[in-house]
């Protein structure tokens, strides 16, 4: 998440919680998830969307097999090379 909000604090954009106010301003990446969670919920059935890291702020949000463990690991590998 912190990646996310110092990308576009250098392009002079701005996470705020009152995005939709701000022409200038997105949505923080937790309510961004929150509003995909919503939207998903009725036409996916069964699909879970959630906010996880390897490196949480909060303990719920580690990843909760080890197939999301796996998926982590392998962003965060391809990601470090780009």
């Amino acid at each position: 998440m912190e990646h996310v909000t110092e990308r576009v604090k250098s392009v002079r954009v701005e996470t705020k919680e009152a995005w939709i106010a701000d022409e200038q301003a997105i949505t923080l990446p937790v309510q961004f998830v929150r509003a995909a969670r919503q939207e998903m919920k009725t036409p996916v059935k069964g699909a879970q969307v959630g906010l996880i890291s390897l490196s949480p702020l909060y303990n719920r949000n580690f990843p909760k097999t080890e197939a999301e463990v796996k998926a982590l690991e392998r962003l965060t590998a391809r990601s470090s090379r780009c």
